[in-house]
């Protein structure tokens, strides 16, 4: 199995294995502590809050703007809401 890094490498393209704009629920990530919660947390929360979750540690993305072009549409919906909690939070 080739990797995202080996892949983008080998055909020089920003997106890897990956098709822009696949979303995030498409792409492979590890999930620690975050991950964890999202799962003991499903029947409390909603889903834009479940689907929030797991992303919560991934500041290069919702915090730098990384990583956008990977992005659907309910993933801009959600990383403006993770923008507007940060405010809330200051």
């Amino acid at each position: 199995m080739q990797t995202f890094l080996s892949t983008r490498r080998s055909t020089g393209s920003k997106c890897g294995i990956y098709k822009p704009n696949c979303g995030r629920e498409n792409v492979h990530m590890s999930f620690g502590h975050d991950g964890y919660i999202a799962e003991v947390m499903k029947p409390y929360l909603s889903g834009a809050a479940i689907y929030m979750l797991p992303f919560h540690s991934f500041y290069a993305w919702h915090r730098h703007g990384a990583y956008q072009y990977l992005e659907n549409e309910k993933d801009k919906a959600i990383r403006d809401g993770f923008e507007t909690i940060e405010i809330l939070l200051r």
